[in-house]
């Protein structure tokens, strides 16, 4: 399928609209879709999309595995729950994304994001947020406002654990594997008391060598012995 009818915007009773896995480049405008649940539209080559202005039933939207430079103008979606954009082309999220007050997942993985907007942090029902294989450098700094209990942003450019990420105490799922982290800071081996998945291999922590820091090599010994009954993946 490589282009969808006009009219498939117009079905005001459709409730899923399901066209992934074909060659879609685009779509026609989709505001007719008012009883709309959900909308899959992943595995594409979709390179842009109509403004969806008028989808206020919506609680799931996937994107993922296209080639979106941008996502589209977005209306009031009060019911969206899940937002599923990864292995695109994106630079940004949407900087009034915190407008989704009933969002509770995002995934956008595997896309070329350097910052992540502030405003995120004002989703009351965010619970999960994936963000590995960016260009992150550094993440909003009150994250700890958030109820997270899944956070990936392996594979980014981050130099230093996130300011605030201490007090992510609903933490259930971290994983910070291959950034640019040298440093494990101390307050690590108190923080996170519902951690049950906690990766951090592929940092460059010196803890061999002529120029291993004695300190991090005790602190990551620490780590360890602190997760052992959770999946803690260590520096190697």
């Amino acid at each position: 399928l490589i282009k969808l009818p006009p009219g498939v915007g117009t079905l005001p009773s459709l409730t899923e609209l399901n066209v992934s896995d074909n060659k879609l480049k685009t779509t026609p405008t989709l505001d007719g879709l008012t009883s709309l649940n959900r909308l899959a539209l992943f595995s594409n080559t979709i390179v842009m999309l109509p403004a969806i202005k008028n989808m206020p039933a919506v609680e799931k939207i996937e994107l993922n595995r296209n080639q979106l430079d941008a996502l589209p103008d977005f209306g009031d979606m009060p019911n969206l729950q899940e937002l599923q954009v990864t292995k695109n082309r994106l630079t940004a999220l949407p900087p009034n994304i915190n407008r989704f007050g009933q969002l509770e997942s995002i995934e956008a993985n595997r896309n070329q994001l350097s910052t992540i907007p502030d405003t995120i942090v004002d989703l009351p029902n965010l619970r999960k947020l994936m963000l590995s294989e960016n260009q992150l450098t550094t993440l909003p700094a009150k994250l700890y406002k958030l109820q997270l209990t899944t956070l990936d942003v392996s594979s980014n450019q981050l130099a230093d654990f996130p300011d605030g990420l201490e007090k992510c105490e609903s933490l259930k799922n971290l994983m910070i594997s291959h950034n640019k982290i040298e440093s494990l800071p101390a307050w690590l081996l108190n923080a996170f008391p519902a951690l049950q998945r906690f990766q951090i291999e592929g940092n460059p922590v010196k803890l061999e060598g002529d120029d291993a820091d004695p300190t991090q090599v005790e602190r990551h010994e620490k780590l360890a012995e602190r997760f052992r009954n959770a999946r803690f993946t260590g520096i190697v």
